[in-house]
């Protein structure tokens, strides 16, 4: 049988880039061809977390065949405003999974393709690295990215108070270290949760998980993501 992220307990967020946008914030307005504002992006875990924006400059935008195995793709102009949010999402157990396919275009700016937990869970890339904010300091703990603009998948997991936090680059973990986040609300995808790193990139798939994966769980996602988008 095929894999399904929904066969897995504790899927939080599910986005996918060729399911459930919407061109308009309401999501009566379905995106048909490329190049067409997102203004709400459908989450498919079945728990409503929807994602939406408000942006005039449409800086979000979704392309057809942009990206791994001409699957369809959102992509983001380095603007906060076009992040698309979900403020009432409550994220109240621990640990945390994130399991995102993206691109950055961008190196020599800060930018954070995704955030979990309202500033305290958010993901940046700077010049060829990953840094993972995981706590409620300013501390992070970082671990080498790609080096070029190719596509790539990221797994990023938290817990409180322990030193599991870590940051997995296709499939192998790059960085590990102690967190202490916060349990707060909301998904930002396109920048951090305070706006302040919007994202200049692509970004495919988004699946955000609350609670324990076991190895064999992150082991099914990340192959799934690899097969799906022929990663690596």
């Amino acid at each position: 049988t095929s894999f399904n992220p929904l066969g897995i307990p504790g899927l939080q967020l599910w986005l996918e880039g060729n399911t459930g946008l919407y061109a308009d914030v309401a999501g009566t307005t379905a995106i048909t061809n490329t190049g067409q504002p997102v203004h709400r992006w459908k989450d498919l875990s079945g728990n409503g977390n929807d994602v939406t924006n408000s942006d005039a400059n449409n800086n979000c935008i979704w392309s057809q065949f942009g990206g791994w195995n001409q699957h369809g793709t959102v992509q983001f102009l380095n603007d906060a405003a076009a992040t698309l949010v979900s403020v009432t999402a409550s994220i109240n157990v621990l640990p945390t999974w994130t399991f995102i396919v993206c691109q950055q275009w961008q190196t020599g700016t800060d930018a954070s393709p995704f955030d979990a937990m309202g500033g305290y869970g958010k993901l940046v890339f700077r010049g060829g690295t990953w840094l993972m904010y995981p706590s409620s300091t300013n501390t992070y703990i970082a671990g080498t990215g790609p080096t070029d603009a190719g596509f790539y998948g990221i797994t990023l997991c938290e817990e409180v108070g322990a030193t599991n936090s870590l940051i997995r680059y296709n499939n192998v973990v790059v960085a590990t270290g102690d967190s202490t986040p916060l349990i707060t609300y909301g998904y930002f995808i396109g920048s951090n949760g305070i706006l302040t790193r919007p994202f200049y990139g692509t970004i495919a798939e988004v699946l955000s998980y609350s609670g324990s994966l076991s190895p064999q769980n992150v082991a099914d996602i990340e192959n799934y993501l690899r097969v799906k988008y022929a990663l690596y």
